[in-house]
């Protein structure tokens, strides 16, 4: 029996596999310690689909001669994931400018999809959040009814996305360059931050938010440039722990954490606020930035 990665044919010895599945856990965990995922898989000819719950793991390996895997990197994966992003974008975008109800709808299908990619990648935010509820509420009924200044609040929203997705592209596919670039905006923000309290004495509500949605942005975009470093294997991000605590738990503690103080800023709740930057964000301002000052 032939096992091929990508057409060509590796060199592995049976030991105590009997069925397709054996062997795909250990092609598996051999791969995924490279970076590499599997994303299809053919016998003799016959593309078996991996993704459906069927049997296909109990397959006895009598009778197969030859097993062909296709895998990919994963920064390959989210590369081509983040381009089809900026696609359905544009063709988005497209359609609620055109009145192309055909269109829309199949897009819509594919809505969730995209948000999840966007969270995937560490792209959340006021404009993700403020698209998601528009076009929730949207039908293909409805679009011949948008005003044009309608039409021009969700094409500038899809635009500013885009933007960011195109930022979070270049920084998969440059993670070295992007993380020094990063660590010394997050330095800078976090000497903002320190001030949000006195701009909110002051009444300079709008500078002090301003303070907060770019650190907040600023931390999705180190962490998203850290799973890339893990990704090229400059970094070992998946074990990497933070204060005692995995990485992603880290951050998505911290993403908790400013999206209550935006609720906060929208409430005008300065007592929340005041204890929220003094007792969760300080702190983990100050881990943050030894974290980064590692890259430097």
């Amino acid at each position: 029996m032939e096992i091929k990665i990508n057409k060509e044919k590796i060199d592995f010895q049976l030991e105590d596999e009997k069925t397709l599945g054996d062997i795909i856990n250990v092609i598996q965990n051999w791969i995924h310690s490279s970076g590499f995922v599997m994303i299809s898989l053919t016998l003799d000819d016959k593309e078996i689909k991996i993704a459906e719950q069927t049997d296909w793991q109990k397959t006895p390996l009598k009778g197969i001669n030859c097993i062909d895997i296709k895998v990919n990197h994963v920064s390959e994966l989210r590369i081509s994931n983040l381009e089809t992003v900026i696609r359905y974008l544009g063709m988005f975008s497209g359609s609620i400018l055109s009145g192309d109800k055909k269109m829309f709808k199949e897009l819509l299908t594919g809505f969730p999809f995209m948000l999840e990619s966007l969270s995937g990648n560490y792209i959340i935010d006021n404009d993700t959040s403020s698209f998601s509820e528009i076009i929730r509420k949207l039908s293909a009924d409805e679009l011949k009814n948008l005003t044009e200044e309608k039409k021009e609040e969700i094409t500038k929203l899809t635009d500013n996305i885009k933007i960011k997705v195109t930022d979070a592209l270049r920084e998969i596919q440059y993670p070295e360059d992007a993380i020094h670039e990063i660590t010394g905006k997050l330095h800078a923000s976090a000497s903002e931050i320190s001030e949000v309290s006195v701009l909110l004495q002051s009444g300079k509500d709008r500078q002090a938010m301003e303070y907060v949605v770019r650190f907040s942005d600023l931390t999705q975009r180190f962490f998203r440039i850290l799973t890339a470093l893990g990704d090229y294997g400059k970094l070992e991000f998946s074990n990497l722990m933070i204060e005692g605590k995995k990485s992603m738990d880290f951050y998505h503690e911290l993403r908790d954490i400013l999206s209550q103080l935006l609720d906060a800023f929208n409430a005008r709740d300065s007592v929340l606020i005041g204890d929220l930057l003094e007792y969760e964000i300080a702190p983990r301002i100050e881990i943050l930035t030894r974290l980064s000052g590692k890259f430097h």
